[in-house]
C-alpha cells in the first residue's frame, strides 16, 4: 500500500520539480567576476601550469563574459590584481588533488560559458 502511495506521489510531484528553474542561478552569465579571477589564480598556484586547451577555453569564457557585462570586467580585474596568499599543500598527493579540483572548477565554468554564449563557441 505504501509503495503505491509513494509511486503516485513521485508521478505527480516529479514532473513539477523537473520544471522548476535552477536555484543556483547559473542560467545567466554572472555579473561579478571577482570569484572567477580568484578561482583562476588558485588553479595556477595549485597546478603551476594549466593545460593549453583549458587556458584557452577559460580565457575565451572570461572574454565573452567581460564583453557581456562591464561590471564583470571591473570585478574580474580586481580579482586578478588582488594580492591573495595561499600556501601550497604540504603533501604531494594533496597538491595533485588541489590541482585536479581547480582544473575541474575551471572546466565547469567553461561549460557554463558555452551555455551562456552559444554563439561565441
Amino acid at each position: 500500500m505504501h509503495t503505491r502511495l509513494y509511486l503516485c506521489a513521485v508521478l505527480i510531484v516529479g514532473p513539477a520539480m523537473a520544471a522548476e528553474p535552477s536555484r543556483y542561478g547559473y542560467d545567466e552569465a554572472p555579473t561579478d567576476g571577482y570569484m572567477y579571477a580568484v578561482r583562476y589564480q588558485q588553479a595556477k598556484l595549485a597546478c603551476e601550469s594549466l593545460p593549453e586547451d583549458l587556458e584557452a577555453d577559460y580565457a575565451k569564457a572570461m572574454r565573452l563574459t567581460k564583453e557581456a557585462s562591464h561590471e564583470f570586467a571591473k570585478t574580474y580585474a580586481k580579482g586578478l590584481a588582488a594580492n591573495l596568499r595561499w600556501r601550497k599543500a604540504a603533501k604531494p598527493e594533496d597538491q595533485v588533488l588541489e590541482c585536479d579540483q581547480s582544473q575541474h572548477a575551471l572546466r565547469v565554468t567553461v561549460n557554463l560559458a558555452r551555455q551562456w554564449f552559444p554563439g561565441g563557441w
